[in-house]
C-alpha cells in the first residue's frame, strides 16, 4: 500500500467530469450565448460586431474545457503511475523478503542467522547502518549485532548502546518510532565518544504475541527520511525475526530438558546400581576385619586399604553424580547429603560462622565438597563415633574447616608410616587447593582433620 495508506485513484470523478464537461457543458454555454445575442446583445450592436464577439467566448470556453479536461487526465494518469510503481515495489519487496527469510529459516548458525537479518533490513529499506538487539531472559541486551560499521569505527566506539536516548523511546514504547533528524527529536541523548553520527533513524520491535524478543534500528537511510512502506516492511521482517528467536528458545530449552533428564536416569543407574553394589561389598570387609585373628595383621591390612580404595571409588561415583545433577549446594547442605549417604546423617553437625563458601570458584568448590566426603567417609568407616562436628570460617582472603569426631582415635604416625590412603587423599585435596592439611588425632579421644586454603586458590606451577 502506497505511504499514508493511500488507495488507488479512482475514475469514477474523471467520468462523472468528462461526461459533464462534454456534453453538458459546451451545450449549456452556447445555449447562453444564444440567447444573449438575441435578447440583448442584437439590439444595442450590429451583428457584425456581436457574431465576433460571440465566436470569440466561444474559443475560450472551447479550450478552457479542453485545458480542464485534459489536465484532470494528467492528474490522474500520473497517481495511477505512482500507485503502480509502488506496488510493484512493494510486491518485489515482499517475494524478496520471503524468499530471504526462507534461506534464514534453514541455517543452523545462530549468529550468522541474526546476522543476515540485520543484513536484509539494510537492503529493504536502502538504510546505511542496521543493528539488531537480541534481548535475554531478563529483558537486558544479550546479543548486539550491527552491520555498516567499519572496523575502525567499532573499535572507536566507546561503549555498546545501554537503551537511552531514542533506543529507549523505542523500548519503552513497544512501538515503532521513525525520525527525520535525530539530532532534533526531545528524546535523543546524542551518541557515545567515537561514533559516528547518523540522521535518520526507524526502530521497530520485534515482538512474539504481547512480548518483545529482539528491537531493529536502522539509520541513514540513501536518499532521504525513513517512510511508512519501509516501516511497514520492517515491522513484517521484525515479527518473523521474532518468531525465529522465540523458536530457537524453545528448541534450546526442549534440548537441555531432554539432557538434563538423561543425566538423571544415568545418575539414577549409578546410584541404585553400582553404588550400592560397592557399598555391599565395602560392608562385607568392614564385616570380615573383626573376625581375622590380630597375628594376621597383613591380611587386615591389605582388606582394609582395599575398603578404603572402593570407598574412594564409591566416593569419585558419587561426585560424579552428583556433577550430573547440575546443582550448586550451599556447604551445610552438601555436607547433610554427604553424612546421609555413607549413613552418619544423624551424627553430624554443621557449624558454619558465614557464608563465604559461596564465594568459591566452582572448581575449588569441588575440591572442598571432595575433601569433606573423604573427611567423612574416614569418620564413617573407623572412627565408631557418637558425635561430629564440621566447622567453617572464612575472612575476605582464606577460608579453614574442619572435621572434627570423638570416635576411637589413632595414632598418626602409624598411620602415615603404612600409607592411609583417605589420608593421602586429604593432603592431595589440601594440595590442590593451594591449602595447608592438618591432623590431630590421640587414641581414645577422638580425631580432628583441618584444612586452611585460600577462597581463589592460585594455580599450581
Amino acid at each position: 500500500m502506497p505511504e499514508g495508506g493511500a488507495r488507488p485513484p479512482s475514475l469514477a470523478p474523471l467520468t462523472r467530469a468528462g461526461y459533464w464537461l462534454a456534453y453538458v457543458g459546451p451545450a449549456a454555454a452556447l445555449a447562453a450565448l444564444a440567447a444573449l445575442d438575441r435578447g440583448l446583445l442584437s439590439r444595442r450592436w450590429p451583428a457584425s460586431t456581436t457574431d465576433p464577439w460571440v465566436f470569440g467566448v466561444a474559443v475560450v470556453l472551447t479550450i478552457a474545457y479542453s485545458h480542464v479536461f485534459l489536465r484532470r487526465i494528467k492528474l490522474v494518469s500520473a497517481e495511477s503511475a505512482t500507485f503502480l510503481k509502488t506496488t510493484e515495489e512493494q510486491r518485489d519487496r515482499l517475494r524478496f523478503l520471503h524468499e530471504a527469510m526462507a534461506t534464514i529459516a534453514g541455517e543452523r548458525d545462530w549468529e550468522v542467522i541474526l546476522r543476515r537479518v540485520v543484513e536484509l533490513s539494510c537492503e529493504l529499506t536502502g538504510a546505511r547502518y542496521g543493528a539488531l538487539a537480541v534481548l535475554d531472559d531478563e529483558g537486558g541486551i544479550g546479543r548486539f549485532i550491527t552491520t555498516g560499521l567499519t572496523d575502525a569505527e567499532k573499535a572507536a566506539i566507546t561503549h555498546l548502546p545501554r537503551g537511552d536516548g531514542l533506543l529507549g523511546e523505542v523500548i519503552k514504547s513497544r512501538q515503532a518510532l521513525r525520525v527525520d533528524d535525530m539530532s532534533r527529536h526531545p528524546s535523543s541523548s546524542g551518541f557515545p565518544s567515537g561514533h559516528p553520527v547518523m540522521t535518520t533513524f526507524l526502530g521497530v520491535p520485534a515482538l512474539f504475541g504481547d512480548q518483545v524478543v529482539a528491537h531493529l534500528y536502522l539509520t541513514d537511510k540513501v536518499g532521504g527520511p525513513f517512510s511508512a512502506d519501509d516501516e511497514d516492511v520492517v515491522s513484517l521482517l521484525a515479527a518473523q525475526t521474532a518468531a525465529l528467536v522465540t523458536n530457537a528458545r524453545l528448541n534450546r530449552q526442549v534440548e537441555r530438558l531432554a539432557v538434563v533428564e538423561e543425566r538423571q536416569r544415568i545418575g539414577m543407574d549409578l546410584h541404585d546400581g553400582t553404588i550400592q553394589s560397592l557399598y555391599g561389598v565395602t560392608l562385607a570387609i568392614d564385616t570380615l576385619l573383626p573376625k581375622i585373628p590380630k597375628e594376621e595383621r597383613h591380611i587386615r591390612q591389605v582388606l582394609d586399604d582395599l575398603g578404603d580404595r572402593l570407598s574412594r571409588i564409591t566416593n569419585d561415583i558419587r561426585h560424579y553424580v552428583f556433577d550430573l545433577r547440575q546443582e550448586r549446594e550451599d556447604l551445610p547442605a552438601a555436607v547433610a547429603r554427604i553424612a546421609q549417604e555413607l549413613g552418619i546423617g544423624t551424627l553430624v553437625r554443621v557449624d558454619a560462622a558465614d557464608a563465604g563458601y559461596r564465594a568459591l570458584p566452582d572448581i575449588a568448590s569441588e575440591q572442598l565438597e571432595g575433601w569433606i566426603r573423604e573427611a567423612l567417609t574416614n569418620v564413617a568407616r573407623h572412627a565408631r563415633a557418637s558425635s561430629v562436628r564440621v566447622m567453617w570460617r572464612s575472612d575476605t582472603a582464606r577460608f579453614h574447616i574442619s572435621v572434627e569426631d570423638n570416635g576411637t582415635g589413632f595414632e598418626p604416625e602409624n598411620a602415615e608410616r603404612v600409607g592411609h590412603y583417605g589420608l593421602m587423599d586429604l593432603r592431595e585435596r589440601a594440595r590442590a587447593l593451594g591449602g595447608h592439611f592438618e591432623l590431630h588425632s590421640t587414641p581414645g579421644q577422638g580425631t580432628e582433620v583441618t584444612l586452611d586454603a585460600p577462597l581463589v586458590p592460585e594455580p599450581n606451577p
